[in-house]
């Protein structure tokens, strides 16, 4: 400092770019070798400079080997599971990065959220399975997954093949402490609930709005009516039919009037159950329609509706007409 205590010495430091790492990489990667990386690399930053491992490599077990012993192994699912880098560590010079051959490895499909081959740790069984694919649907059926699995070399002879499904309880599986075990190459399949709705009616035909219906306590064909917003014009009062399924799953019909089920008839309005299936006729359908045919020298010959007041000049006029009036002369009717 000078005499008056203000400072006349300064120092300037600039920091220039810092000398890249030399990391080994082996086992199952593309390209095995020297790789020049940032030395704020870590372990799981490495993994994108050779573009992680193989199909045959693992993801579960990446170690890091420094002066000929292993100080480190990372756990790829975590990150990719949590975003957690958990164990992560930094690189020195020279350090080893190993990819062994991957482990146990399975697939699952069906109701699960995440269907995917996936590569299990010792001791992992299949409940941390369904929890690496991201859980259950809510679909899923709980009294029943299926395992397809290949019997292992020395157990072929005595059982008599080379592939066997195993069937298990799902629900009890993920209640359970024990967990159950996997083997490699299982395929799990996940099953889903039936698409099938027992607490249902439904009603169909000459009604305002047609379809399914949730089944109350009690109802009768009547409410049904009325919660379907009742019939339409051309309703045929004289007959509806129910179809019921019985207990052997076989199906019988019940043949009531309609009318006399609106009138809260007992024998007629009577209590619906589950499943059952109304059918509800229109007049229209219930009688049948007629036909006349016109052909010859008309324009667009054919058949047509036979309606009410329709006459001979309706009908040539709906057929476009003579092709030629010439003919007109020699028409006849048959």
């Amino acid at each position: 400092r000078s005499n008056s205590g203000s400072a006349s010495t300064f120092l300037d430091i600039s920091l220039g770019n810092l000398r890249p790492l030399r990391v080994i990489v082996l086992g199952e990667v593309g390209q095995p070798g020297a790789y020049q990386v940032s030395p704020s690399t870590t372990l799981f930053h490495a993994l994108y400079y050779f573009n992680g491992p193989t199909t045959l490599g693992s993801l579960r077990d990446i170690r890091l080997i420094r002066s000929g012993k292993q100080i480190a192994s990372i756990d790829f699912y975590d990150y990719l599971l949590s975003g957690k880098k958990i164990d992560d560590i930094r690189l020195q010079l020279d350090d080893t990065i190993f990819l062994p051959k991957r482990g146990k490895t399975v697939s699952i499909q069906g109701e699960i959220n995440r269907q995917a081959i996936y590569e299990l740790k010792k001791g992992e069984g299949l409940k941390d399975l369904i929890e690496i694919a991201g859980g259950l649907r809510v679909s899923a059926y709980m009294n029943r997954a299926q395992i397809d699995r290949i019997v292992p070399p020395g157990d072929r002879d005595a059982l008599g093949m080379d592939r066997m499904f195993i069937d298990v309880d799902l629900g009890q599986i993920l209640e359970s402490k024990k967990g159950f075990a996997l083997t490699d190459g299982d395929k799990i399949q996940i099953f889903s609930i039936l698409d099938m709705r027992q607490n249902t009616v439904e009603i169909n035909g000459a009604i305002v709005r047609p379809g399914r219906y949730d089944i109350n306590e009690a109802m009768f064909l009547k409410d049904l009516i009325l919660r379907a917003d009742s019939l339409v014009g051309d309703a045929y009062l004289d007959r509806v039919d129910l179809v019921r399924i019985n207990s052997d799953f076989t199906e019988k019909i019940l043949k009531l009037n309609l009318k006399l089920a609106l009138e809260g008839h007992p024998d007629h309005n009577i209590e619906l159950k589950s499943l059952d299936r109304v059918t509800v006729y229109g007049k229209s359908t219930m009688i049948p329609r007629r036909y006349v045919t016109i052909s010859g020298h008309v324009k667009i010959p054919g058949r047509y509706l036979l309606r009410e007041d329709l006459t001979l000049y309706d009908l040539i006029f709906k057929a476009g007409g003579f092709t030629d009036k010439e003919y007109l002369k020699m028409t006849y009717r048959q």
